[in-house]
């Protein structure tokens, strides 16, 4: 289940500089991420048919993705009702702001030799303006940080033992979660928000 505003931030507010820090990983995570994808790109290109038409669950990070691993399936809803059965309260929001298919996936692996789990919620805004509307209102509450270097636009905040990013691209609006809040964590969360901004920009 997607965690409340409450299980989410229940820390002080972190330092400035961790802000700076936090803004410059994501700027060299986003570097490393293109470089590669463009060493492997080969020189044929893919006509679009409508077998092609992308969905949330195609930009998911695949296993081994920053040396994380799925647990289960992935779980889809495309009507509020589906929704409602994944959220754990909070579904109304997006709702209101026009919700149309979403993923959520879990993963595994570890930091620091610890394991951690990885919660990830893509969502098809169906609309540019209604992701962004979304993305404003929940960055009105709470602690959030704008960062750098990610989507469009780009926030993060950090509880105990638990750090999350939220970013929008185009009609396209990302939940992360790891169950960690040292700098490797966040190393880790942005590797997999990277990936998820290469798809959905392909």
């Amino acid at each position: 289940m997607m965690c409340t505003e409450a299980e989410v931030v229940r820390g002080g507010v972190p330092v400035a500089t961790r802000r700076i820090a936090v803004s410059r990983v994501f700027g060299v995570v986003f570097l490393i991420a293109a470089c590669l994808t463009l060493a492997g790109c080969g020189g044929d290109e893919k006509t679009p048919t409508e077998s092609d038409i992308e969905r949330p669950e195609d930009f998911l990070p695949p296993n081994g993705s920053a040396d994380m691993t799925k647990v289960g399936e992935a779980n889809t809803a495309s009507t509020a009702a589906e929704l409602r059965e994944l959220i754990n309260g909070g579904y109304e929001v997006y709702e209101n702001h026009g919700f149309e298919e979403m993923v959520q996936q879990m993963y595994t692996g570890t930091v620091d030799g610890r394991q951690v789990n990885v919660e990830i919620w893509i969502f098809d805004m169906g609309e540019t303006e209604n992701a962004a509307s979304l993305h404003t209102e929940l960055t009105t509450q709470g602690l959030w940080r704008e960062i750098d270097g990610l989507g469009e636009e780009a926030h993060d905040k950090t509880g105990i033992a638990n750090y999350v990013v939220i970013f929008r691209i185009g009609k396209y609006w990302s939940w992360l979660y790891i169950g960690d809040d040292t700098p490797n964590a966040e190393v880790k969360l942005g590797l997999l928000a990277a990936h998820i901004e290469q798809e959905i920009g392909e």
